[in-house]
């Protein structure tokens, strides 16, 4: 069992206007800050969760392989609620713990874009 994150975001007009190797370098630029950025919120006890997440498919992705990752992100495997974590500031969700992040994200995406 694996979590995945997909990170979804509309070319459309973009693709109109900038080479595909831009799109490419900055929608890779962008899943591996994401990464960066929400590592920090990933529950850490040995540190095997943390370590896993990658980012996969051109940066379309950000993947956790290890079996409990997606109940530690969502909270439950749907017979545990897991609420305690050891380390302070880690928890479930931590993609959305890095929301705060979005204008540096827009300034790597503009970066790999070559504006």
């Amino acid at each position: 069992m694996e979590i995945k994150v997909k990170v979804d975001v509309d070319l459309s007009r973009i693709e109109k206007v900038f080479s595909h190797g831009n799109i490419k370098k900055s929608k890779t630029a962008l899943a591996n800050q994401i990464l960066k950025d929400m590592t920090q919120y990933v529950p850490f006890r040995g540190g095997d969760l943390r370590a896993d997440g990658r980012v996969t498919d051109g940066g379309s992705y950000i993947r956790y392989r290890i079996v409990y990752a997606r109940a530690h992100y969502y909270g439950t495997n749907g017979i545990v609620t897991f609420s305690k974590y050891t380390t302070p500031g880690t928890g479930t969700n931590w993609l959305n713990k890095t929301s705060g992040n979005i204008g540096k994200w827009e300034n790597i995406v503009a970066k790999g874009l070559g504006v």
